[in-house]
C-alpha cells in the first residue's frame, strides 16, 4: 500500500515539475465628461467604465491546459445617476489545434457564471435596481502570437463563440413615498447560439478579446 501511495506522489510530483504556469488577462479604464450649456445651469454628465479581466493557467501537456479568469466591470453616469457592477469567474480548458511557427490556433471551453448589478436612482422619485445571474456552456476558438519564449499576445474569438446560456432577471422599483411602494419582478430565460452574448462583453473589444500572458 505504501508503495503505491508514493508511486502516486511521484507521479503527481512529476506532473507539477514539468508543467508550468501562466498569468494574463486584459483591463480597460475610460473617464469623460460632457457639459451641455444650453441648459441653464449648465449641466455636466461624467462617465467612468473600468473593466479588469486576470486569468491564470496551468499547462499540463504540449497541448492542453487549464485555468480560469475573473470577469469584473464597473460604471457610472451622473446623466441618468446609474451605477453598475459585474462580477464573474470563468474556469476554462484549452486544446492546441495547430501551431504555425509562432502562432497557435486553440479550442476553448468553459463554463461561466456571471452576476451584475444596475441601480438607477430618481432624484425624489425613488430607484430601480436591476439585477441578472448568469450560467452557461461555451466553446470558442482562441489565436495566440509568441512575442518571446514567455511573453504571448491572444485574441479570443468571441464572434464565433458557441454557447448556451440561463439567465435570470430581477427588477425592483423603490417609490418615495409615506407608502414606500415597492414593485418586484422575477423572470428567466434561456439562450442558445452562435456569437456574442451580453455577459462576455465583460472586459472585450468589440467582439474580440484581446490579452496578453506570461509563462513562468
Amino acid at each position: 500500500m505504501k508503495k503505491v501511495i508514493l508511486a502516486v506522489f511521484a507521479a503527481l510530483m512529476s506532473l507539477s515539475l514539468s508543467a508550468q504556469i501562466y498569468v494574463g488577462g486584459s483591463a480597460s479604464f475610460d473617464a469623460g465628461s460632457t457639459t451641455n450649456k444650453l441648459n441653464s445651469p449648465s449641466t455636466t454628465i461624467k462617465t467612468t467604465n473600468l473593466l479588469i479581466n486576470p486569468m491564470i493557467g496551468y499547462i499540463l501537456s504540449d497541448n492542453l491546459s487549464a485555468g480560469a479568469r475573473l470577469n469584473i466591470g464597473f460604471n457610472t453616469n451622473t446623466g441618468v445617476n446609474q451605477k453598475y457592477f459585474g462580477f464573474g469567474i470563468n474556469p476554462f480548458v484549452r486544446y492546441e489545434l495547430l501551431e504555425l511557427g509562432r502562432f497557435h490556433i486553440l479550442a476553448e471551453g468553459g463554463v461561466n457564471f456571471f452576476t451584475s448589478s444596475t441601480t438607477t436612482t430618481y432624484t425624489n422619485i425613488g430607484y430601480d435596481k436591476d439585477s441578472a445571474t448568469t450560467f452557461g456552456l461555451y466553446a470558442e476558438p482562441v489565436l495566440t502570437f509568441d512575442l518571446t519564449d514567455q511573453i504571448a499576445l491572444e485574441a479570443g474569438l468571441n464572434c464565433a463563440r458557441l454557447g448556451f446560456d440561463v439567465t435570470g432577471n430581477k427588477s425592483i422599483t423603490h417609490n418615495n413615498n409615506p407608502a414606500g411602494d415597492l414593485t418586484t419582478r422575477d423572470d428567466s430565460d434561456a439562450d442558445f447560439g452562435l456569437g456574442v452574448n451580453g455577459y462576455n462583453l465583460i472586459g472585450t473589444l468589440g467582439a474580440i478579446t484581446i490579452g496578453v500572458t506570461y509563462k513562468f
